[in-house]
């Protein structure tokens, strides 16, 4: 096992049963029950994964072998950046821990990742190109997304994981090419969010294809005002609120299963 490597010291031991991670790992259940009900997963592929409080080198994320909208808070693994499972009692994917733990450990201004291949992200993944800011929702990803343009196959390996940061940079959205979308959001709401509205802004990039050089993007001053609002924590408590009444109302648990608001 390739372990990422970086110059983040070891955290001290942590009480990972506070309200506060006990509420993120509902969170995160509830992440995953989103981007399923949207049918953006794909089978037992895909990662959402948030970084534990209080530590530089442990975060939760999904174990393989469940469905998106399988996951809840008490399948939550946790890891650490030398490949550990500190917290529960699956495996986890391999292409996880490598692109999970390189970017956990590159960037420290990142609580929550999400990557996935939803249908219309991957469809304009396969282009090669970067995003257009063709509407006010695209603005939320102005002067911040990016094309990681190498593919070599399944994420396997921190070599690997280590291209795709360096090509994703500090920006906090990314087109992977031939791949899929990642997004890497201030919290879980944000990369949830983004990754919703990140495949919106493909779809439409699909659509405006035929006329792509015609193509009017969003000036510069209205782009900002807007990436502003889309990105202000108001709107994405109500946007969040609001998917999770939504996941709630339409989503029943799997086989019995606890609910993504359940521990």
């Amino acid at each position: 096992m390739q372990l990422a490597t970086d110059t983040t010291p070891v955290s001290a031991p942590v009480n990972r049963n506070t309200p506060e991670c006990l509420e993120l790992k509902k969170k995160l259940a509830a992440g995953f029950r989103i981007i399923a009900r949207r049918k953006m997963d794909d089978g037992i592929a895909g990662h959402i994964s948030c970084r534990v409080p209080g530590t530089h080198d442990q975060f939760w994320v999904n174990p393989l072998g469940l469905f998106f909208e399988e996951v809840t808070a008490a399948d939550l693994l946790v890891v650490n950046l030398a490949g550990e499972i500190l917290e529960g009692s699956r495996i986890y994917n391999q292409a996880a821990f490598a692109i999970h733990s390189t970017l956990h450990a590159q960037r420290h201004d990142v609580v929550a990742i999400c990557h996935t291949h939803p249908p219309k992200g991957t469809a304009f993944a396969a282009l090669g190109r970067k995003i257009k800011i063709v509407d006010q929702n695209a603005c939320s990803f102005y002067e911040d997304n990016t094309l990681v343009p190498e593919y070599d196959g399944v994420v396997a390996s921190t070599d690997q994981a280590q291209v795709m940061h360096r090509s994703i940079g500090n920006h906090r959205v990314a087109v992977l090419q031939n791949h899929g979308l990642i997004t890497l959001g201030g919290s879980i709401e944000q990369a949830v969010i983004d990754m919703l509205d990140l495949e919106r802004t493909c779809e439409l990039n699909l659509a405006v294809l035929p006329a792509w050089d015609d193509v009017i993007e969003v000036p510069r001053e209205a782009a900002l005002a807007s990436k502003a609002v889309f990105t202000s924590a108001p709107r994405l408590m109500l946007q969040w609120e609001a998917l999770v009444r939504q996941m709630e109302r339409q989503t029943a648990p799997p086989s019995g299963r606890l609910r993504a608001a359940e521990s």
